[in-house]
């Protein structure tokens, strides 16, 4: 599926508001094309509207109606990303809505071609370390309920199937927090005012 064969439906009154978010999730679409070449994007439809979660979310359905099966490799599963317009009573700005989606697809990505990590050791010296991931088995049901996809605050992809919480993030893995503390703590401090020489 190429870019321009995702469906991308924005629910609000205004044209312009309409015209803009179309466009921004176009180009972004565009550009995680080229992020992820030469894999295509496992995304089928992008859904903007108000009631949507601020940081977005994926809708995997296994069996969806209608789907043209021909156009689909038969084990990827129809991918919808809603995304929100609003943090709290805050409106998202563009920008926000395009990183939502970028973050989302990564999420599906990461999903569905399992994903492998490179974190420093932080028992030791820092040490380049890759930790592979295996991808979760998604059970195969009759039923066209969607499972659920969240990026974590770490950055890696977590997946939800339906009410089982099944996940494919590493709790032995350090997190971004600590990774940042661990990085600052070898930067030399700087010296606040003007200089006394």
């Amino acid at each position: 599926m190429t870019v321009t064969q995702i469906d991308v439906q924005v629910h609000l009154g205004d044209r312009r508001c309409v015209a803009e978010l179309k466009r921004v999730v176009r180009q972004t679409l565009r550009r995680a094309a080229r992020t992820w070449a030469p894999l295509p994007l496992p995304i089928d439809r992008v859904v903007v509207g108000v009631g949507f979660p601020a940081g977005g979310r994926v809708d995997l359905y296994d069996q969806f109606p209608g789907r043209d099966t021909a156009s689909h490799a038969p084990s990827r599963p129809f991918a919808v990303v809603s995304l929100g317009l609003r943090d709290g009573q805050r409106e998202l700005e563009p920008v926000e809505v395009a990183g939502a989606l970028a973050a989302q697809i990564q999420a599906v990505i990461n999903e569905q071609r399992g994903l492998r990590s490179t974190a420093p050791d932080l028992a030791t010296t820092p040490v380049t370390t890759v930790v592979a991931r295996p991808a979760a088995a998604r059970p195969v049901t009759s039923s066209s309920r969607p499972s659920s996809v969240t990026p974590t605050a770490a950055g890696a992809g977590q997946a939800t199937h339906g009410a089982n919480g099944a996940g494919l993030v590493d709790p032995s893995l350090p997190r971004l927090q600590d990774l940042l503390a661990t990085v600052q703590q070898g930067q030399p401090l700087e010296v606040a005012g003007p200089d006394s020489r």
